[in-house]
């Protein structure tokens, strides 16, 4: 698969991570760690201590780092993690609708995503490509000059999904909506992306798709929505949406901009499946 358009984006994992350890607070990290429905203050406190060392530099995927210790209950890190990018923003506490809880969305959603770095991670991962669009969805609403970081994390997941041979035919869809990822945070940069990769992102995009949902074993269940009728999810459809509708709302006149409308429009809902 051609891939050369993701360069731009100067692909690297760790990227967004180095740029948040400077900006990521013990208080965003305390938000996490209560997200344990336990929550007594000794796990509380071995939590923000992993969330500490993650947000420092340190192993992700170090079992001593992430393990709760609590011989009834294995709560972990991650979990956490996953539990703190998953919900909906409109149903959270006011905390996790304010920048606060933006900053512990996108911290969470990082992590999560530079885990899959870990082959071993990888293959029990099944919890769906929610930190995808939670990551672009909360770098944007932060409005801290972290896209190139973010663009950049997305591109080194798309070249190490597809580097992956064991994640050829499963979890498929992965590819495309990291790809849509990346499409809502380049137009919506102030570091400009040029029109040529905005053009190659969009036509790898139609392809993807149209090749995920071709690898479908049935019809899914929107089989008639681009997009969806690819994947067998649909907790995160109408979020999807609404990114797709602020796509097709582009103001660019150029055939770059045209494309990313049409994208937007396929997204929504406004244009059919072809």
């Amino acid at each position: 698969m051609d891939l050369h358009f993701l360069n731009e984006f100067k692909p690297d994992g760790d990227a967004l991570l180095r740029r948040m350890s400077t900006l990521i607070d013990d208080a965003t990290l305390e938000l996490v760690a209560d997200e344990d429905p336990i929550g007594d203050a000794a796990r509380r406190a071995r939590h923000v201590v992993a969330l500490r060392k993650l947000r420092d530099g340190g192993p992700l995927l170090n079992p001593s780092d992430f393990a709760s210790g609590d011989e009834f209950y294995d709560q972990d890190v991650t979990e956490l993690l996953r539990f703190s990018c998953s919900g909906d923003p409109e149903a959270m506490v006011e905390v996790w609708r304010g920048p606060r809880g933006h900053w512990a969305r996108a911290f969470a959603s990082a992590v999560l995503l530079r885990a899959h770095g870990d082959e071993k991670f990888r293959e029990r991962d099944s919890h769906g490509n929610y930190p995808v669009r939670v990551l672009a969805e909360s770098i944007l609403s932060l409005d801290a000059g972290l896209e190139p970081e973010a663009m950049a994390m997305l591109a080194w997941f798309i070249r190490l999904l597809d580097d992956d041979e064991a994640w050829d035919g499963r979890d498929s869809d992965w590819l495309v909506f990291t790809g849509l990822g990346i499409l809502s945070l380049a137009v919506n940069s102030k570091n400009a992306i040029s029109g040529g990769t905005i053009m190659g992102l969009a036509n790898w995009l139609i392809a993807e798709e149209k090749r995920a949902a071709n690898e479908q074993s049935g019809p899914g269940k929107f089989p008639h929505h681009w997009l969806f009728r690819a994947t067998v999810r649909d907790l995160d459809r109408e979020q999807w949406m609404a990114i797709g509708a602020k796509l097709a709302a582009f103001k660019g006149n150029s055939t770059s901009g045209d494309a990313v409308k049409t994208i937007g429009q396929k997204l929504s809902g406004q244009a059919p499946v072809s």
